[in-house]
This record gives C-alpha cells, structure tokens and sequence, in this order.
C-alpha cells in the first residue's frame, strides 16, 4: 500500500470513528460537566462567599465585585508602618 492510500485510509477511518463516538462521547460530557446537585463543599463555598450557584451573573454584578474588590487597600508583606518605606 502507498503512503497516499494509507493516509485516505487513515483519515476516512478517523472521520468514521469521531462519527459514532461524537453522540456518547458528547453525552458524557455533558453529564459530567453540569452535574444536577453541588457538593456540600460547593455549597459551604457558595455560602460563604455570598454566590447564588443557581443564578445567572450579569456583567453588572461582576464589574460591581471587581470594583469593590480594586477599592480595598493592598495587603503588603511589609511589616514597616503605613506611611513608611520598609527597608
């Protein structure tokens, strides 16, 4: 067999298999990655950050986080007092 028969081969064998695999495969998938119940570490989480998990987050409420979280002061590892360059 040619290397130029063997690649046809080759590639239509691929396309055949992604062909019946995509459906399962993508069921899978789908089945691991929206999971029906959160974990109870998930929920304690959500909780304590204050997040509704079942809730959609619009650009406003995440532009609001973002703000409030640029606005508190910088925790630094200096031990130096505020006002004064550590050395």
């Amino acid at each position: 067999m040619s290397s130029t028969a063997a690649g046809v081969v080759f590639i239509v064998s691929l396309v055949i298999a992604l062909a019946l695999a995509y459906k399962p495969f993508g069921d899978y998938m789908f089945r691991a990655v929206t999971p029906v119940k959160h974990s109870r570490v998930e929920r304690g989480l959500y909780r304590f950050i204050g997040v509704n998990p079942e809730g959609d987050q619009a650009w406003g409420v995440y532009a609001r986080r973002r703000r409030r979280r640029r606005c508190q002061p910088r925790r630094t590892g200096s031990s130096a007092p505020p006002g004064r360059p550590s050395a």
